[in-house]
């Protein structure tokens, strides 16, 4: 490649590296905006619901008007705990924890069809099953199917 030439895939890779750290950067401050945004509110309930039933909570902790604080609270951190899981995924290490699970879940499934067992396949040949008949006595005895040439005309 002579000097004055642009090189392309050094340009693309040094593309793709940028946008990997800008999305990385954008889904930090999407966390921690969410994050502070779930904190705010979260207070706001509390001190509304609190101003609003404080006494009445206050003379009964068994009352059911808890149920409107907790479940946004709780709502709120299960949010915030799934938003984490899923920004933490797709950093380096997360990313490299579900290739890796991927490649040997390919791999496995591989291995299974080279052994002829992705579809219930058994890697060997199939037997012929065994014909049992019940005697007049009640025990199985294998069947002879040369001597009955009825069912086996039905084989055919």
């Amino acid at each position: 490649m002579s000097e004055n030439q642009l090189d392309y895939t050094k340009i693309r890779h040094i593309a793709e590296q940028e946008l990997k750290r800008e999305k990385r950067l954008a889904q930090i401050i999407m966390f921690i905006v969410s994050l502070v945004i779930a904190i705010v509110f979260t207070l706001v309930v509390w001190a509304v619901g609190w101003a609003n039933l404080g006494p009445q909570l206050a003379a009964d902790p068994k009352s059911p008007l808890w149920a409107l604080l907790i479940l946004p609270t709780v709502g709120f951190f299960i949010t915030m705990l799934m938003h984490g899981v899923s920004t933490l995924l797709n950093f380096r290490a997360g990313e490299q924890s579900l290739r890796e699970r991927a490649t040997l879940r390919a791999i496995q499934r591989e291995i299974m069809s080279l052994a002829g067992q992705e579809n219930g396949e058994s890697p060997e040949k199939p037997k012929r099953e065994q014909v049992m008949h019940l005697t007049d006595d009640g025990e199985l005895i294998p069947e002879d199917t040369e001597s009955h040439p009825i069912q086996n005309a039905g084989r055919n």
